[in-house]
């Protein structure tokens, strides 16, 4: 006759939230483990360094381990919800982000050692040298593959916000190195979320980019506005490369709140990833035409060689890689 299952106990013991996790593997199954949309982060921590960090096997006192509330949750998901989905602390423990030098600061793909021209601001590659990209600049974090991929569909169609939450702040971080290295004001820098129509966001039950915005808020320590709105138009990944800049030809239009941006500003137009590059193309020429109606204050003399003008820049978690990059890789 089979036993029967141990009973449920709650509260769990200390003795069993010490107890040591079971270890995931890299190449596992990755299922829903967060779908509470209840779940405020900025209630648990606002301090950057509560992210969790390192390798899985490394020695644990080498490691910034879960603290508090975090502590108590990575046990409970562990020991009574069976938890399948590895935080990205685990799964990415032998993966680093893109350094500066590793794409092209102007169109985001990746580049080859010597490959910039360095003489331009931004640097330019071959690719974009004799082309006008909506944006100023533009930041990631990696390359659209292998683990990066894996975890951004995650987030994207699984809902899984805590993964948002990690992949957020290192495009954070990348923003505000950028920043720091340009010596610009953090107090004149914003950042835009890519905005989801409300359907969409109630079939997907998520807002992924807006978790992007909320994560990198909280590593680099720069506000949040939501400038840009959106008119519901079909997916882009249900359609051909050919019809998806004319899908979201006229998609975007600006909230009254842009008119009130300083001119000397910087607008960090955030999204998941960049495949064609129609999307945030569009969505950065609806916040440059809109910047244009803007009420300018009185003009002094040489003032347009010491006021700096608004920039916009573009920033994605991923970039969708070549050709000759996915055969390499």
């Amino acid at each position: 006759m089979p036993s029967k299952p141990d009973k449920f106990r709650w509260p769990p013991t200390p003795a069993e939230l010490a107890a040591p996790a079971e270890k995931l593997s890299e190449g596992a199954v990755h299922l829903l483990t967060h779908s509470d949309d209840t779940l405020d982060l900025d209630v648990v921590t606002a301090d950057p360094s509560d992210e969790l960090a390192g390798e899985f096997d490394a020695d644990p006192s080498a490691l910034h381990a879960p603290r508090g509330i975090f502590r108590f949750l990575e046990a409970f998901e562990t020991h009574f919800l069976g938890r399948t989905s590895a935080p990205w602390h685990i799964r990415a423990a032998h993966w680093h982000p893109d350094e500066p030098g590793n794409y092209c600061p102007r169109c985001g793909t990746t580049s080859r050692p010597f490959e910039l021209d360095t003489l331009t601001d931004p640097a330019t590659c071959v690719r974009c040298r004799d082309k006008r990209p909506a944006w100023d600049r533009f930041i990631r974090v990696g390359s659209y593959q292998g683990v990066l991929a894996r975890s951004i569909r995650e987030l994207k169609f699984s809902r899984f916000r805590a993964m948002g939450e990690s992949l957020g702040r290192l495009l954070g971080e990348s923003i505000r190195k950028e920043i720091d290295l340009r010596a610009i004001d953090p107090l004149g820098v914003i950042l835009v979320p890519m905005p989801m129509t409300p359907w969409r966001r109630l079939s997907r039950g998520i807002d992924h980019s807006l978790v992007l915005a909320r994560g990198a808020h909280r590593s680099s320590r720069l506000p949040i506005q939501k400038l840009l709105a959106r008119r519901h138009r079909p997916s882009q990944v249900t359609l051909p490369v050919s019809e998806r800049r004319q899908n979201v030809s006229g998609a975007f239009f600006c909230r009254r709140g842009v008119l009130q941006v300083p001119q000397d500003a910087v607008l960090v137009v955030i999204d998941d990833v960049r495949t064609t590059g129609a999307t945030m193309s569009e969505a950065c020429r609806t916040l440059r035409a809109a910047l244009k109606m803007r009420v300018e204050g009185p003009k002094t003399p040489n003032s347009s060689q010491t006021k700096r003008k608004t920039e916009v820049w573009a920033a994605t978690v991923g970039v969708a890689p070549l050709g000759e990059e996915r055969e390499s890789g």
